[in-house]
């Protein structure tokens, strides 16, 4: 058993056992206190009993004869103490001088009554009596005492048998939920661990590099979710290493081309085979522009990933630049026969960071320019949402296929696997347009179909 099986095991067994330890002793305390209240009830109703046959010979025959035989009687057989007190409170009969006949007890009573034997000579407290008023028309002519059971002494057989066979169901309840909950829990925390360690396993392959790991999925609790979690971050570690990989090729061949053209160039002019007139020196002017871009995007990438440490936050007005980065790419939408649409609030200022806004949308917008095709159609929209402004850069090109949708934003990637740089580019311009929003606690979203593609950037007002 692993040790997280070891552990839910022994929870699970201490909580069943636990949990019969607190119904046992609710029981005990019940029985106590409960069935003391039920010998006592079934007791004064007996004793109630004995009242009523006291007041119809009372009342037939007003002597305490009859009633202290009618009482003794009873008393023998039902073991019941009891005292019989007179109006003025002298006792006139005493279950505990039972053994004597009835006569000599009279005596005794009387005796005693002599000597105000009375209520404040009894051996049992005020709390431990029960009371049974005697009276006949409605006038009290005595009054009959009765000692209370008390469970906990012992006093009671009946309780005794009753709860000494309590405490033996309740061991064996013991015993018995003990192997049930043992067999159980040790199949339920095999159950709960064995996911979790072949998860575990999973995780420490896909740490040494081993990415083609997957576990099968059953059910839809938390643990299933987590199963389906690591799966998909694996698959996407997966991609993310394909990117790695590729990116590394494709940035090597971005760097190698230009580098590559202009030392041919250069050793050519060296060796004399090529003199080195204004159009090669375009040439290798051209080659250098491109090296140069590349590296700048990759310092921008770089910056863009610190630029929450470094933003220079100011008021913007978002309308002015949007308008403004559209009326730069007009001339390039209009070669093509791009019919490039604004709809744009007026006067939306934001708190940001001008330089970074610029960016953002001017990568954004490039793209939509580049990759929709001839005659096609862009449109740029913002709308207000409460403390927030969200705006919409629509096209109707080719869109992006969707199995390429959750990784366009990583750096390096490329749907456009031509290395075509009218059309591939280096797959860096969304990555920093993703960092800048990033830094700027603003976000963006894409949807994309055969039809065309919706990049959606929020930001807070």
């Amino acid at each position: 058993m692993s040790k997280l099986g070891l552990k839910l095991f022994v929870v699970m067994l201490i909580i069943g056992l636990g949990g019969l330890l607190i119904v046992s002793i609710i029981i005990n305390y019940s029985i106590d206190l409960r069935f003391r209240d039920y010998l006592n009830l079934e007791r004064k109703q007996r004793l109630e009993e004995l009242a009523t046959m006291l007041d119809e010979r009372y009342s037939v025959q007003q002597d305490w004869q009859p009633l202290i035989e009618l009482t003794h009687n009873f008393i023998r057989t039902n073991q019941i103490p009891v005292w019989l007190l007179a109006k003025d409170g002298s006792i006139i009969y005493n279950s505990s001088l039972m053994n004597h006949n009835v006569n000599g007890m009279m005596n005794m009573m009387r005796g005693r009554h002599n000597m105000n034997f009375n209520l404040n000579n009894l051996p049992i407290k005020n709390k431990e009596r029960g009371s049974i008023i005697l009276k006949v028309n409605k006038e009290v002519y005595g009054e009959l005492i009765w000692q209370k059971l008390d469970v906990k002494n012992g006093e009671d057989k009946l309780y005794q048998y009753f709860r000494n066979k309590t405490n033996k169901a309740i061991i064996i309840s013991g015993l018995v939920v003990a192997l049930f909950t043992s067999i159980f829990s040790f199949f339920l925390s095999r159950k709960v661990s064995n996911p979790l360690i072949k998860m575990n396993q999973i995780a420490s392959k896909v740490a040494q590099g081993d990415f083609d790991q997957k576990i099968n999925v059953k059910g839809n609790d938390e643990i299933a979710e987590l199963g389906q979690a690591l799966n998909n971050m694996t698959n996407k570690l997966s991609h993310l290493e394909k990117i790695r990989k590729e990116s590394t090729s494709d940035l090597a061949h971005e760097l190698r081309t230009p580098v590559t053209t202009i030392k041919s160039y250069l050793e050519a002019i060296s060796d004399g085979i090529m003199p080195a007139n204004q159009a090669i020196i375009r040439d290798i002017i051209e080659e250098t522009s491109r090296l140069t871009a590349l590296i700048e995007q990759l310092k921008n990438l770089a910056e863009a990933e610190k630029k929450g440490v470094h933003l220079k936050l100011m008021p913007v007005n978002l309308s002015e630049l949007l308008k403004r980065i559209i009326k730069n790419y007009k001339i390039q939408a209009n070669k093509k026969n791009i019919d490039l649409k604004s709809q744009i609030n007026e006067n939306i200022i934001i708190q940001a960071d001008k330089a970074s806004i610029y960016q953002i949308f001017n990568n954004l917008i490039n793209n939509a320019v580049k990759y929709t095709q001839y005659g096609g159609l862009i449109s740029i929209k913002t709308e207000q949402q409460e403390e927030k402004i969200v705006i919409k850069i629509c096209d109707n090109g080719p869109g992006i296929p969707q199995e390429d949708l959750p990784f366009i934003f990583e750096r390096f990637y490329r749907a456009e696997k031509s290395r075509n740089r009218e059309t591939g580019g280096t797959g860096i311009g969304l990555s920093i347009t993703k960092e800048l929003l990033k830094a700027l606690q603003g976000k963006i979203e894409v949807e994309s179909s055969e039809h065309g593609t919706i990049f959606q950037v929020t930001l807070p007002l």
